[in-house]
């Protein structure tokens, strides 16, 4: 699939050049999909042709945590 974006001429200059802003937007596209949970971890992935581990590495460096279930967080009590 491939989307176009527009930018206002007057904004163009303060912007990374195209390649790198194509990116930049694809990955807080990525991390906010994750954050609401219509992406998975593994889709996330996908999405930005990352390996398991350097999508776990990208997830944290954006703080897109996984929400914690009720089971987590009782885990998390008991210390286990």
């Amino acid at each position: 699939m491939k989307v176009v974006v527009e930018i206002p001429e007057s904004v163009q200059m303060a912007l990374p050049p195209a390649d790198s802003l194509a990116r930049d937007l694809l990955e807080a596209y990525a991390a906010a999909r994750y954050r609401d949970e219509s992406l998975t971890q593994k889709q996330v992935g996908l999405l930005l042709g990352l390996d398991r581990w350097d999508t776990e590495v990208f997830l944290r460096r954006v703080g897109a945590i996984p929400p914690l279930s009720l089971a987590d967080y009782a885990l998390e009590r008991s210390g286990s």
